[in-house]
This record gives structure tokens, sequence and C-alpha cells, in this order.
């Protein structure tokens, strides 16, 4: 095989490795984000049902403040938790809790009505995504640093290759081939 046919053969090689590893971790990012909100809309669901029951019960008692209390506390205990909210019929917010620092990725809005006493409420939650966008940043972190080392092995060892079969045998053959003419030009030097 000569050398410039080894050198496009290792080159496609190269370009087709980097063109499927950036295919595979393409498809692995989208997976992993689509699981990831998922989750994340699990869990939000998940919240909403749980502080609908306690909101229920605090409204059949009337204790507002045990509703007061549990928003605060849940909100203070979950990260992601911007804001809850207690609207009766006209959308007055009459119980609220809002965390001090507002969201800076994206909000999603959670509502659930309650019935209670001849009337409906709506219970509100804002979340946020900053957790499932971190993770998802690490993620590319990860795959990125994996991609790269792999790509710099695969370089180094397609060098190794294209040294060692098609370089290094060049050189000999060049060398012979200059201890030949030497010898042919001492040959005719001779004579």
């Amino acid at each position: 095989m000569t050398s410039a046919r080894l050198g496009f053969a290792l080159f496609f090689i190269t370009l087709l490795y980097v063109v499927l590893l950036a295919a595979g971790n393409l498809f692995i990012y989208q997976q992993q984000e689509q699981t990831a909100y998922n989750e994340f809309e699990n869990l939000k669901t998940q919240q909403l049902n749980l502080l609908a029951d306690l909101t229920q019960e605090g409204l059949i008692n009337q204790n507002y403040a045990f509703i007061e209390w549990t928003f605060k506390r849940w909100g203070n205990e979950h990260d992601n938790i911007v804001s809850i909210s207690l609207e009766n019929t006209s959308g007055y917010a009459f119980i609220q809790y809002q965390r001090a620092v507002p969201a800076q990725d994206l909000k999603a809005v959670a509502k659930k009505r309650i019935a209670m006493h001849d009337d409906t409420y709506l219970l509100k939650i804002s979340t946020d995504t900053m957790e499932v966008e971190r993770k998802l940043e690490e993620l590319l972190l990860q795959l990125f640093l994996i991609a790269t080392g792999a790509t710099v092995l695969l370089i180094v060892l397609l060098w190794v290759v294209y040294f060692k079969y098609a370089m290094q045998p060049l050189a000999e053959e060049v060398k012979r081939r200059k201890t030949a003419e030497d010898r042919l030009a001492a040959i005719e030097v001779a004579d």
C-alpha cells in the first residue's frame, strides 16, 4: 500500500470515527435530556399532589396558618420551588410562598384545583429547571471529555500505524536507494 493511499485511508477512518462519535454523543445527550425532563415533570406532579392533599386538609379544618407553614417549609426544603400559592375563585392569592432568589432558568407552573366548602381553590407551584440544566451541563462536559480523549488516542494510534507501515518502510527504501546509488557512484568512479 502506498503512503498516499494509507494516509487517505487513515484520514477517512478518523473522519468516520469522529462523525460516528458525534452522532452517538448527540443521541446519548438527547436521551438523557428527555429522561431528565420526564423525571422533573414526575417530581413536579408528585409535589403538586402532596401539597394539594396537605392544603385540602388545612382547608377542611380552616387552618390557614398550617397551609402557610406547609408552603414555607416545603419551599425551603425543595430548591426547585420558586413559588407556591393558593388562590380563591376571584384569583386572589391569599396564601403564598415566594423564595428569596428569583428563577434564573425556565419556570414551569403546575396547577391543581381543589374543591372545598362550596368553593374552588387553585393551587399553583412554580418550579425552575436549574438542577436539570446543571446535570445536563455536567453530562455534556463528560461526553466532551470522553470524546476528546478517545479521539486523541485514536489519532495517536493512527499516527503510530501510519509511521510504522508507511513512513518507516519509505524511509528504509530511501536509505536502500541512497546506499545503492552510493555503491553505483563508487563503481562508476572506480571504472
